[in-house]
C-alpha cells in the first residue's frame, strides 16, 4: 500500500501526473502483480482515484469513499475497472453515489455500493473489510487467484447480519439492494439462485416500485435545495470581485441552518431528516472550501463570511474560531483575533505548539493577551 502525504482538495492540477509518477516509482522499486493494482481515495481523493483508473488503464478496481468520479470524466459502458463505493447516509455526497449506483447498473459495470450511518467520514472497520472481500472475490472470478471456498462461505454468513441491520425506512427497497449485493459479490463463484429469486420477487412488488419512486423524489428535492444554497453561496463569492453584489445575511444563514439541524440524538425516522442532515453538511463543507480559496487569495472579507457560516453550523467546535482569528490578524484587528482564539480554547482547543508556530499568527507573538492565552492552555484552563 502506497500513498501521497501532500495531496489535498482543489483544482486538478498535476494530480494525475503525480499519481502516475507514484505508480511508476513503486513498480520500479517493488515486485508488484500488475494485474492487481487498486486505487483508493476519500472525497476528492476518490475522484482522483477514479480519474487515474480511467486515464492510466492500469487499475484493476477503484475503492471510493464519499465521492465517485471526476466531474468531467463520467463512467461509460465498457469501463475496464470495477468500482467499489462507500458513502454515509448523512454524507453531502450521498445522492451522488446513490445515483451512480443506478447508472453503473444500467451500464452493466461491475460495481458495488455500500451504505452506512454516518456523515462525510470513512466507515468503520466492518464496512471497509467488505472492500477487501470485493477485491478478493473479483480476483477469484478473474482467475487471478485460486478460488477460496472458506472466504466465500464466510462472506455468505454475513447475510443474516446485514438483514438485521436494514433500515426500517424504505425497507423493501433496501432489502432488494441487499439481495443484489450478495449477487454482485458472489456470482460465478457459488450458487446465487436464492438471492436472485428473492431479488426478482421484491423488484416486481408494488412496495418496491413505490419506495424506489419515493426515494428518487426525495433526491430530486434535495438537489433542488442544494442548487438554491449553492446559488446563495455563489453570491457571497461574487461579492469579492463585484462591488454591490447582494447576498443573504448571516442571520438568514443562521435561520436556514436552524431549520435543517438534526441532532445526533434525534431518531432518524423520516427521509426528510436524512435530507436535512445532508443539506446541513453540504452548506458548511462548501463554505469551508470557499473559505480556503478566498483566504489563500487574500480576499479576507469574503473568506470571513464563509467561515462565519462554518461557525454557525459548528457552534461547539473550536476550529471555526481559530480560523476566524487568523482572518482578523490578516485584517489588522488583533484584539478580535485574540477574542476568537479565547473562544476556541473555551471550546476545547489545546494545540499550544501550533499556536506558537502558525505563521499567520506571527504578529501576535509579543502581544500580552496572546501570551496569557498560551498560559491558559498550559495550565489546562
Amino acid at each position: 500500500m502506497v500513498c501521497t502525504y501532500n495531496s489535498r482538495n482543489g483544482p486538478r492540477g498535476p494530480k494525475p501526473e503525480a499519481a502516475d509518477a507514484l505508480l511508476k516509482d513503486t513498480q520500479e522499486r517493488f515486485s508488484l502483480d500488475n494485474r492487481r493494482l487498486y486505487a483508493c481515495g476519500f472525497s476528492g481523493g476518490a475522484r482522483v482515484a477514479s480519474l487515474v483508473a480511467m486515464l492510466s488503464g492500469k487499475i484493476n478496481s477503484v475503492v471510493a469513499c464519499g465521492a465517485g468520479f471526476a466531474n468531467d470524466k463520467k463512467p461509460v459502458a465498457g469501463l475496464r475497472f470495477s468500482f467499489f463505493g462507500m458513502v454515509g447516509s448523512f454524507d453531502m455526497n450521498f445522492q451522488e453515489l446513490f445515483k451512480l449506483d443506478m447508472e453503473l447498473s444500467e451500464l452493466k459495470i461491475n460495481h458495488q455500493m455500500e451504505y452506512y450511518e454516518d456523515g462525510h467520514n470513512w466507515p468503520d472497520v466492518k464496512i471497509f473489510e467488505r472492500a477487501f472481500y470485493w477485491l478478493e472475490l473479483n480476483a477469484m472470478r478473474k482467475k487471478l487467484i485460486p478460488v477460496n471456498d472458506t472466504l466465500i462461505n464466510t462472506f455468505k454468513s454475513f447475510y443474516q447480519e446485514d438483514l438485521q441491520t436494514l433500515s426500517p425506512l424504505n425497507n423493501t427497497y433496501w432489502q432488494y439492494h441487499l439481495e443484489q449485493k450478495f449477487i454482485n459479490y458472489l456470482h460465478d463463484l457459488t450458487d446465487v439462485s436464492e438471492y436472485e429469486i428473492r431479488a426478482t420477487e421484491i423488484y416486481e412488488s408494488q412496495a418496491y416500485k413505490n419506495e424506489s419512486d419515493h426515494l428518487k423524489r426525495m433526491i430530486d428535492l434535495e438537489n433542488e435545495k442544494r442548487r438554491d444554497y449553492q446559488e446563495e453561496l455563489n453570491k457571497i463569492a461574487k461579492s469579492a470581485t463585484i462591488e454591490g453584489q447582494a447576498s443573504k445575511s448571516k442571520s438568514w444563514w443562521k435561520k436556514e441552518l436552524e431549520i435543517l439541524y438534526v441532532s445526533d440524538a434525534t431518531p432518524m425516522n423520516s427521509d426528510k431528516l436524512y435530507v436535512n442532515k445532508r443539506l446541513y453538511d453540504y452548506i458548511w463543507r462548501v463554505a469551508w472550501g470557499r473559505y480556503e480559496d478566498y483566504f489563500s487569495n487574500n480576499y479576507y472579507n469574503t473568506a470571513k463570511r464563509f467561515m462565519e457560516i462554518c461557525e454557525l453550523a459548528n457552534p461547539d467546535k473550536p476550529w471555526p474560531n481559530y480560523y476566524l482569528a487568523r482572518l482578523y490578524v490578516k485584517m489588522g484587528n488583533d484584539n478580535i483575533a485574540i477574542k476568537q482564539l479565547n473562544l476556541a480554547v473555551d471550546k476545547g482547543y489545546k494545540n499550544k505548539k501550533f499556536l506558537e508556530q502558525d505563521p499567520d499568527l506571527e504578529q501576535l507573538r509579543e502581544n500580552k493577551k496572546f501570551k496569557e492565552l498560551l498560559d491558559r492552555i498550559e495550565i489546562g484552563n
